[in-house]
């Protein structure tokens, strides 16, 4: 091997270990980069807890990254080496959807800020996981509310603790 094709063979081992721990955030959530997972609730294990289920079924759960999503993004710093700040909005479709004048989807705010490491992205009261098969989790864990329709109907519901949606990378089309 020649000096400078050594040199930077152990330039890259030397660089590896920082990249990796970079990367495997960057699997979940690109930086810069529009992303919409789509899927459905995961039915609870046999012999499981009881968990409280939402008034009406949920039908299609969507996570979108987006233009204002990225775009509040850029207006945060990052808060640690190995962390990331993202915006992430949870689009839900319920079963309803159009019946007596219901809102075909309802969403978080815009603006959802989650702190994000290796795998994990937390909001406070959901969570999003990579899993080894390339789906994400999405669990809620603290209650997530949201709302349909214009300001002045009011339209809001709740998904409630313990529920977990397993979603899986779409093209943006599926998420608008």
């Amino acid at each position: 091997m020649s000096t400078p094709v050594t040199a930077l063979v152990i330039a890259a081992a030397l660089m590896l270990p920082a990249a990796s721990a970079w990367g495997q955030s960057e699997l979940l959530f690109p930086a810069e980069t529009e992303g919409c997972y789509v899927g459905a609730e995961i039915p609870p294990a046999v012999g499981a807890a009881a968990k409280g289920k939402p008034a009406v079924a949920v039908t299609a759960v969507r996570l979108e990254r987006g233009y204002p999503q990225l775009a509040h993004e850029g207006a945060h710093a990052r808060p640690a080496a190995d962390d990331r700040v993202i915006n992430l909005r949870v689009i839900v479709t319920f079963a309803d959807v159009g019946k007596k004048g219901a809102p075909k989807r309802y969403a978080n705010g815009r603006n959802d800020l989650l702190r994000c490491s290796a795998d994990a992205c937390d909001a406070g009261n959901y969570k999003v996981e990579r899993q080894a098969d390339g789906t994400v989790l999405l669990r809620i864990t603290g209650g997530l509310n949201v709302g349909g329709g214009s300001y002045r109907d009011n339209a809001n519901r709740q998904l409630p603790d313990r529920q977990v949606y397993r979603l899986t990378a779409s093209p943006m089309s599926a998420c608008r």
